[in-house]
């Protein structure tokens, strides 16, 4: 929101939206030597839905891959999930609980990312 609008978010205890950008997202793109998983983010519950067939309840994984090479392995609760070539996606079909996402490759490992499933 424009600035005009902060006194009105400070007297409805609204949190002020950021003053920088965001270390997690630099305005200059991708990382050099970036492994970095971009969907899900960190944190993120996701849904099973009764009633709709198990196998179209799939969540899409992304990441940004600096300098892109050639497949990378994404692993779900320390276990491969997928081998994935560029642009690096894949899907996983929704399993209950808390899970632990990375992304290996070349020797490196992205930071975990933690979600959960309900």
């Amino acid at each position: 929101l424009p600035a005009s609008y902060s006194s009105w978010q400070r007297a409805h205890d609204f949190e002020s939206p950021p003053t920088r950008e965001s270390p997690l997202c630099p305005s200059a793109g991708v990382i050099p030597g970036a492994l970095v998983i971009t969907y899900p983010r960190p944190g993120e519950v996701f849904l099973i839905e009764p009633g709709y067939d198990p196998r179209t309840q799939t969540l899409g994984l992304t990441a940004e891959v600096d300098p892109p090479l050639p497949e990378v392995t994404w692993h779900l609760d320390g276990r491969p999930l997928a081998a994935a070539r560029w642009p690096y996606d894949t899907t996983w079909q929704l399993r209950p609980g808390p899970h632990t996402l990375e992304l290996i490759a070349a020797g490196k490992r992205s930071d975990p990312i933690s979600f959960e499933v309900r």
